[in-house]
C-alpha cells in the first residue's frame, strides 16, 4: 500500500483488535479494553471493574499505557 492510499474501515478497525481484553491497573481498579469505539477506530473503549464506567481513550496512549505496566511488572529487582 503506497502512503497516500488510504486503508478501508474493516483493516483500521483491525489495528487495534490486538488491545481487546488488555488490562491494567489504576490504582485498587483494573481497566479492561473493551471493545473499539464504532465511531473512530482509533479509540478503544475502557471500561473499570469496579463501578462499570467506561470511557473511550486513543489506542496509542492505551498502547503506552499497557507497554509501561508490562515494563513495571518484568523490569529486575535492583
Amino acid at each position: 500500500m503506497k502512503p497516500h492510499q488510504s486503508m478501508g474501515k474493516n483493516s483500521q478497525r483491525q489495528l487495534n483488535v490486538d488491545l481487546l481484553g488488555r488490562a491494567f491497573y489504576a490504582g485498587p481498579a483494573r481497566i479492561t479494553v473493551s471493545r473499539v469505539r464504532p465511531g473512530n477506530p482509533h479509540q478503544v473503549i475502557i471500561e473499570r471493574e469496579i463501578d462499570g464506567k467506561s470511557w473511550a481513550l486513543p489506542a496509542g496512549l492505551v498502547r503506552l499505557i499497557l507497554d509501561r505496566a508490562r515494563t513495571r511488572q518484568t523490569a529486575p529487582l535492583v
